[in-house]
């Protein structure tokens, strides 16, 4: 779907948008395939090693180390790549210390967010006994609060600024990830009331 709107709704480029037509005469900027073919394997490399730790309990396992130090190699390696001209991704943006807060305080967020929405899941199945319908539908709020929150921290942004924003919202990211710490088998869906099976 996304696809097909961005082909009805985003203007096609036109001949004078060209940067080969620019004034200085640049030419288009190509596909870094090299930093390409290091950063996609090197991530996901050192994503399998560190979802292997629990499997194999602990770091010694060659399942973890393998994975882990191959993915370290290749991050190592494109890190020496990306001083070309045009790499895929420039590493010296993260001389900015804003650049380098907001990559960190995102990368924390999506993983405090993508380890809720692993585990909550597996949460419902396994402790509760529902079935994986069930278990979506429970995480369904999660959705909705995000697309409600989101253009509405757009708007909050423009009114009072960046800083104190996010700065409110780790607060309450924590104080969220630590309420999650405090449910077990016995928690109540709703409060007041004892789950029933």
């Amino acid at each position: 779907m996304a696809l097909v709107l961005a082909v009805r709704v985003i203007p096609a480029d036109s001949p004078a948008d060209s940067p080969a037509d620019s004034p200085a005469g640049e030419r288009p900027a190509r596909l870094d395939v090299i930093g390409l073919a290091l950063l996609g394997p090197g991530f996901a490399a050192v994503v399998l090693g560190l979802s292997q730790t629990a499997e194999q309990g602990g770091f010694g396992a060659w399942q973890v180390l393998l994975p882990l130090v191959a993915g370290i190699v290749l991050l190592i390696a494109y890190a020496g790549h990306a001083r070309r001209e045009r790499p895929l991704i420039d590493l010296g943006l993260f001389r900015s210390r804003g650049f380098t807060a907001s990559v960190t305080i995102m990368g924390l967020g999506g993983m405090g967010l993508y380890a809720a929405l692993f585990a909550l899941p597996l949460y419902y199945q396994q402790e509760h006994g529902h079935d994986v319908l069930a278990a979506g539908l429970l995480m369904a709020p999660l959705g909705l609060g995000g697309s409600i929150a989101m253009p509405l921290a757009g708007r909050l942004s423009d009114r009072l600024g960046a800083r104190g924003l996010a700065t409110g919202g780790a607060l309450v990211a924590l104080l969220s990830v630590y309420a999650l710490t405090r449910i077990g088998p016995d928690t109540p869906p709703r409060c007041g009331r004892p789950w029933r099976h």
